[in-house]
């Protein structure tokens, strides 16, 4: 498959990253996970906004990344891929070699790689999420937590546990031991007739889903315990590549997924109705 990096359009499988690269060394740097529909990217705004965001917290120089940029890479890759129906894509920033600790430059590389050729609107799934928690290693809270940035360790540990565990995915919890996240997802639950989430002061990641469902949802921020979520009605899980996925099962516990499977359909209609 095609792959774009620093101007250049090669197959995915080439190796170009040379071995100074500080995306490799030191994790130095930032990702975004996109979901495309008929080569187009959907909620690229959000994206841009946290990936300079985040550029500005690491002091990361990217003057040429604009939503116009980004759009016109995406439909290409998406072309040369012939993903006629949707996409998803992994955006990789990182600062230039040099250094060590210490940067000798800001600069910034691009690399655009495509993950998988998906459908163009958003599928409730089938099957349902069994979730735990995993408890040895707790995400800190600092200016750093809301980005999706090259150093996932904790993330890595968290699904290795699932896996052993023999479940779909794993809670997150913060320095605080309250809830933050899920290993790739931001975390939902509902309550009566309440959709209820964790804040970014949690330090869960400022997810470009999050703000979606936040906004159909109307949903209230509130920091909440492993404790408290057990008693909500129904738990989801969201990211930008899955949309939305209800937990069945968490820690013997079965919940009601009849709201999370619905929100599939409010949210591919409120994506037709923002175009």
């Amino acid at each position: 498959m095609w792959a774009y990096y620093d101007g250049q359009w090669v197959d995915s499988t080439t190796p170009v990253l040379k071995l100074n690269n500080r995306g490799f060394i030191y994790g130095d740097g930032l990702f975004e996970s996109i979901r495309c529909s008929r080569g187009k990217a959907k909620f690229l705004s959000l994206h841009v906004e946290r990936l300079l965001a985040g550029a500005a917290v690491l002091s990361l120089n990217c003057d040429f990344i604009t939503e116009k940029f980004l759009n016109e890479i995406i439909f290409e890759i998406n072309q040369r891929n012939k993903f006629l129906a949707g996409s998803k894509l992994r955006l990789v920033l990182t600062r230039n070699s040099g250094g060590t600790y210490l940067p000798e430059q800001n600069n910034t590389s691009l690399c655009l790689l495509p993950s998988a050729e998906v459908e163009s609107e958003y599928i409730a799934p089938e099957n349902f999420v069994e979730l735990g928690v995993y408890r040895e290693q707790q995400k800190p809270i600092n200016k750093l937590s809301g980005f999706k940035n090259c150093n996932s360790l904790l993330y890595v540990l968290a699904s290795i546990y699932s896996q052993e565990m023999k479940l779909d995915d794993s809670l997150i919890l913060n320095s605080k031991n309250m809830l933050c996240e899920a290993t790739a997802s931001n975390v939902f639950w509902l309550k009566g007739n309440q959709v209820y989430t964790t804040p970014l002061s949690s330090g869960c990641v400022n997810g470009v889903m999050r703000k979606v469902i936040i906004q159909i949802t109307n949903a209230i921020e509130q920091d909440i315990s492993i404790e408290q979520l057990a008693d909500a009605d129904e738990i989801f899980l969201t990211n930008t590549g899955s949309g939305i996925r209800p937990v069945k099962k968490m820690q013997g516990k079965v919940y009601e997924t009849s709201y999370g499977v619905q929100l599939t359909n409010r949210l591919n209609d409120f994506i037709i109705l923002s175009r």
